[in-house]
């Protein structure tokens, strides 16, 4: 997964299965981010657009904040993710946050801070594993 930094275009953000890189083009830097992940294997990543980083693992979802250089995790233990492995991540007009699991897909508010899942039990998903997400 690669995606370009919304507030600096000189940003790439670059997921790998040693961790997440944030490659400075202008300068040639990269650095590693490991330890602030619940698992090294980067599945995907989502910016929104006020900066705020959303990495998917193979063991949980993390948020990342560099304006307060603050980092959370969220995986079945602190949250209402029905699973740890991630597959897809997107924001919707409304602000939430979406993601693709191999249990269902679930919606993020921020604003409530709170968790909806859905799967094939509760919804009309044909399949509990979501792989990717799109939206019009």
């Amino acid at each position: 997964s690669v995606v370009q930094d919304r507030i600096d275009p000189d940003v790439l953000w670059v997921g790998t299965t040693g961790g997440l890189v944030r490659y400075n083009k202008a300068k040639g830097d990269f650095l590693q981010f490991i330890q602030e992940l619940p698992n090294a294997n980067v599945t995907c990543i989502y910016q929104q657009s006020d900066g705020v980083l959303w990495v998917g693992t193979s063991d949980g979802l993390s948020r990342f904040d560099p304006r307060a250089n603050a980092w959370a995790t969220f995986n079945t233990a602190n949250s209402g993710l029905p699973g740890n492995y991630v597959y897809a991540l997107l924001q919707a007009a409304d602000g939430k946050i979406w993601v693709g699991m191999g249990g269902g897909l679930v919606r993020f508010d921020p604003v409530a801070n709170s968790w909806t899942t859905f799967h094939t039990a509760n919804s009309s998903l044909p399949d509990n594993r979501v792989y990717a997400l799109l939206f019009r």
